[in-house]
């Protein structure tokens, strides 16, 4: 199951005046799965100044694209830290290779890559505007006993990245928690 959607109806209702208006405005609109993508974890990346750029400049060299990024800061690691990206899982084995490549360069300690994973984005306009949204989606993801890789959010969605068969079961739980149908 490479990607599946659910989405909610559009409700609509005449207004006195004869136009069409939203009975309620969605607040979750629908939520995407997709197992196309992998994560790299790059450990103990110096932290300085244009780290970042050069890593991403190594991966662009390869004509690699990238979809999310995370940095992983920690007090443990000072002076160091962690970056997470995902891009499709075609290009996983090659993104390591280029990483291990510039290894001096760039100076991490460890690259590892996650092929197993799955991506949940949850999209809707209200998500700005209702600070409970959030807070639902991720009880529902505990719900469901998932450990997150990856989160990524704007103004109308969040995105988790997660162990894949643990994508599954929450994809049900969230249905249900947002009213959703498959």
């Amino acid at each position: 199951m490479p990607r599946s959607r659910c989405r909610k109806p559009n409700w609509t209702q005449l207004s006195q005046r004869g136009d069409r208006c939203h009975v309620e405005d969605a607040v979750v609109n629908e939520i995407i799965y997709d197992e196309s993508e992998s994560v790299i974890l790059i450990e103990r990346v110096p932290d300085r100044p244009g780290a970042a750029a050069i890593v991403f400049s190594a991966i662009a060299s390869g004509g690699l694209n990238i979809d999310t990024i995370a940095h992983v800061g920690s007090t443990a690691n000072l002076g160091r830290t962690d970056l997470l990206f995902s891009l499709p899982s075609r290009d996983g084995a090659r993104a390591i290779e280029i990483l291990q490549g510039d290894r001096e360069r760039i100076g991490f300690e460890r690259v590892a890559l996650h092929d197993r994973v799955g991506k949940i984005t949850l999209i809707g306009s209200g998500l700005k505007s209702h600070p409970a949204v959030a807070a639902r989606f991720f009880a529902a993801l505990a719900a469901a006993n998932l450990n997150i890789q990856i989160i990524s959010t704007s103004e109308i969605r969040i995105a988790i990245f997660a162990d894949r068969e643990s994508c599954l079961g929450a994809m049900q739980l969230l249905r249900r928690e947002f009213g959703l149908s498959a």
